[in-house]
């Protein structure tokens, strides 16, 4: 369980987003599926509905909406349940080739 003090040191960092809504300017042109397979602008659930609406990304991501710092400490929690260094590697590894963003 994510304590106060765990928190603290496991932030989600601000980072430069175009239309606060993904990374890179050659990204923000994709939609769908492409978009959802592009780590650097795959949001996974943290797209907004009128995101999911603009981008055509209904039906590609579970119906809830969370936030990017949901998701960061959903997957800590995760992190830090694992047995070893090498699981916790092969993790961090799984979320930067699936989402850049969250990573």
């Amino acid at each position: 369980m994510m304590t106060p003090e765990n928190r603290r040191s496991f932030r989600l960092h601000p980072l430069p987003l175009e239309n606060g809504t993904i990374m890179k300017n050659e990204v923000s042109q994709l939609r769908g599926r492409e978009l959802i397979d592009e780590p650097l602008g795959n949001k996974g659930t943290a797209f907004t509905e009128a995101e999911r609406d603009e981008l055509g990304l209904y039906g590609l991501l579970p119906p809830h909406v969370e936030t990017l710092q949901d998701q960061v400490d959903r997957e800590y929690e995760t992190f830090v349940s694992l047995p070893s260094d090498e699981a916790k590697h092969v993790f961090l590894r799984e979320i930067q080739d699936d989402n850049e963003v969250l990573f």
